[in-house]
């Protein structure tokens, strides 16, 4: 396996930011995960004699107690849950950025070695197929809130399906409005 094969990408809901590393031939049991609460660190097994290593100092702090880590067959996901709910502009924090002192070091490691093929097929069938826009939407909806679940119900209704918002102050007191994408018009139903 390559350096080049190993990549990996992230986005964010309210409660958690989620790295999904992705790797070509890898095994589940192939990956080490150590988290801390300023640190992320991913070991892939590439070959019998080498690992690649993924580090991350991060932005701001989670609560690596309450994150959670799933294999998948050409995936880990790694969900960290937020210490605090605020929206991260970037993953890393910046390189001038002095580390943060952390009072309180907890690890989790991460090794599967037994496989359970039952899970192995129930994982498959749920694996998210990275161009389905519905199941981006089922996951957002899953991690958010009463409140930005609300917002999403009625933005997305009342707009027609054109805007979805998902912060419940802008959109509680106000009609969402109808905005169909360029080329296209909007059409009231009878």
């Amino acid at each position: 396996m390559s350096k080049s094969s190993i990549r990996y990408n992230w986005y964010q809901t309210s409660t958690a930011v989620v790295i999904t590393v992705i790797a070509d031939g890898f095994k589940p049991e192939d990956v080490s995960v150590v988290l801390e609460p300023t640190d992320v660190e991913i070991s892939v097994k590439t070959s019998a004699s080498s690992e690649h290593q993924l580090n991350f100092n991060l932005c701001h702090e989670i609560v690596p107690s309450q994150s959670k880590i799933k294999h998948l067959e050409s995936k880990t996901e790694i969900s960290l849950h937020k210490e605090s709910p605020k929206s991260w502009k970037t993953l890393e924090a910046p390189a001038d950025q002095p580390e943060k002192s952390a009072a309180s070091t907890t690890t989790t490691t991460t090794k599967q070695s037994a496989k359970n093929w039952d899970s192995v097929v129930k994982d498959e069938l749920k694996e998210d197929n990275p161009n389905d826009t519905s199941a981006f939407f089922k996951q957002l909806y899953e991690n958010a809130t009463e409140e930005e679940r609300r917002a999403i119900a009625k933005s997305y209704t009342e707009s027609g399906g054109t805007h979805l918002n998902m912060n419940w102050g802008q959109v509680k007191d106000e009609v969402t409005p109808i905005d169909p994408p360029a080329g296209a018009e909007a059409k009231k139903w009878k």
